[in-house]
């Protein structure tokens, strides 16, 4: 699950990096910014994740 949202905010994040016009370009602070976002989003993802694994799979 991790690879999966890492390579669909990627695709988006190096389109916004490689965007021709200057003034639509992606600044540096605007990537480490939307980087943070993207990590904890994912970090959310893996906790209920793991939640929900958690309650479907009772310890024997």
């Amino acid at each position: 699950m991790n690879r999966i949202l890492k390579d669909c905010y990627e695709d988006e994040i190096f389109k916004r990096i490689l965007e021709n016009d200057p003034n639509k370009r992606m600044t540096s602070t605007a990537v480490v910014n939307q980087l943070k976002t993207i990590k904890d989003k994912i970090s959310g993802k893996e906790k209920e994740l793991l939640r929900l694994c958690a309650r479907d799979s009772p310890l024997e």
